[in-house]
């Protein structure tokens, strides 16, 4: 499971990687001044929703619940080993 840097990518990688991360690409890549971060793509976070029964929910637009629903959701212990990994590294402030 591969989780990105803001360098690994552009802001022409939007699928991939969702609007956020995306657009601090874009910040990056003009040389201004972005904390470091840590990107989850877009796949792994489908794969978690497929896991725990949320993809149907979200693709039918009902959102109520959803963000108590994703945080009860189970994580692949390899997923949690590679955020842990990359998130260690960091030496600033954490944002999501």
């Amino acid at each position: 499971m591969k989780l990105l840097s803001l360098e690994d990518f552009d802001a022409r990688d939007r699928r991939k990687v969702g609007g956020k991360a995306a657009g601090l690409a874009q910040l990056v890549a003009r040389d201004l001044p972005v904390p470091p971060a840590v990107v989850i793509p877009t796949s792994v976070f489908r794969r978690f929703l497929h896991a725990n029964g949320l993809w149907e929910v979200a693709v039918k637009g009902d959102l109520r619940g959803m963000g108590a629903a994703i945080l009860e959701g189970r994580l692949d212990p390899m997923f949690v080993s590679a955020l842990h990994d990359a998130t260690h590294s960091l030496v600033a402030c954490l944002a999501v």
